[in-house]
């Protein structure tokens, strides 16, 4: 039986050594080296220049000239025409004014969800009394660690719906209520 296990063990070795062996590398069957596109352009602006300079100056042992903060920015940059550089400099020097807000803008009313929201509250309501009460009637103390953290979760998403009733998120507060009554049910057995 061994002999069987360790001829097999030979044969498989040798076919994947010999797999091994045949591999190379195909260099000129590939197809034509690949051509490295042009990089992009860069335009350095006055800010970019000084700072060069002043690299150059520091490794000379000069002290560097002092530079002068950038302008501020308030439209975003785009690529400037090759043929138009009057244009780039009056792009820099007449920044956009950003869009204004009027002072007494009032927020947005709250969405609503459901045609028929007291109908919507109310199911919502109903759901959250009867898993209130369910879990009324579980001895806390008597629950094991899982069921102590069940309850914890249970009470957790009691208080999570009453908060989204009242942001008026029904439909959160209506999955939150299913989730707490489906807990307590489970903790009741």
């Amino acid at each position: 039986m061994r002999a069987l296990v360790r001829m097999t063990a030979l044969a498989i070795l040798t076919v994947g050594a010999t797999g091994c062996a045949n591999l190379h590398a195909r260099g000129a069957a590939a197809g034509p080296a690949l051509e490295a596109p042009t990089p992009p352009l860069h335009l350095i602006s006055p800010s970019e220049e000084a700072n060069t300079n002043a690299n150059a100056n520091a490794s000379a042992g000069e002290p560097p000239p002092p530079v002068a903060d950038p302008p501020v920015r308030t439209t975003p940059r785009t690529p400037p025409a090759q043929s138009a550089p009057s244009a780039q400099r009056a792009d820099r020097s007449d920044p956009a004014p950003g869009p204004t807000v009027p002072a007494d803008a009032t927020p947005p009313k709250t969405l609503q969800t459901t045609a028929n929201v007291e109908a919507a509250e109310r199911k919502i309501r109903t759901t959250l009394n009867d898993a209130s009460r369910s879990l009324g009637r579980i001895d806390y103390r008597g629950l094991s660690v899982e069921g102590k953290a069940q309850y914890d979760i249970a009470k957790r998403f009691v208080e999570q719906a009453e908060e989204a009733i009242v942001a008026k998120n029904f439909l959160f507060a209506s999955q939150l209520a299913d989730k707490a009554s489906a807990l307590a049910a489970l903790l009741t057995r």
